[in-house]
């Protein structure tokens, strides 16, 4: 065997080593049930508040999801006049599909919306974002980077309030 095919043989061989075993560091956040707990917001005047009984408040919450089920958006639901108040229990958890994995998704399972019984699921994401720990809600593929991003809040924020209201 040549040098130049021993060389390529060799190169070939660590390429395929390097496709098998995950490279540098696993950099997603493996979120802890002490860090979720408090206020969270996002620029655009919507709050999430966990506690550490596994429930939650929330301040507008994003409609373009809850869309899709019927009768859950209250009647004449307007996004651009309304808020979507809500409330019921969240979860941590690794994904789905990769259950051995850091829990980095929080399972939102609102039991109230605009002062209205339901039962809808949604899901928000941990992610870094500038070194910071963040929630994100995403409006379509994740690949698109339309999301809504949650910031944690240092003191409690003047937020979510603990029964959401109807909208008018």
């Amino acid at each position: 065997m040549s040098w130049k095919s021993a060389t390529r043989s060799a190169a070939v061989l660590v390429l395929m080593s390097a496709a098998c075993v995950p490279m540098g560091r696993d950099d997603r956040v493996d979120m802890k049930e002490a860090d979720l707990v408090g206020d969270w917001t996002s620029t655009d005047s919507r709050w999430l508040t966990f506690d550490a009984g596994g429930r939650f408040v929330a301040t507008g919450l994003p409609h373009q999801k809850l869309e899709k089920f019927t009768g859950v958006l209250p009647p004449g639901f307007d996004p651009a006049r309304d808020k979507l108040d809500g409330s019921g229990e969240w979860k941590l958890e690794a994904p789905r599909d990769d259950p051995g994995t850091p829990r980095n998704h929080v399972d939102l399972f609102v039991r109230r919306l605009s002062g209205r019984q339901v039962a809808v699921g949604m899901d928000l994401r941990v992610e870094r974002l500038d070194g910071e720990v963040v929630l994100a809600y995403y409006l379509s593929d994740p690949d698109q980077g339309n999301r809504i991003v949650y910031e944690k809040c240092e003191q409690p924020c003047a937020a979510a309030t603990p029964e959401p209201t109807a909208t008018g």
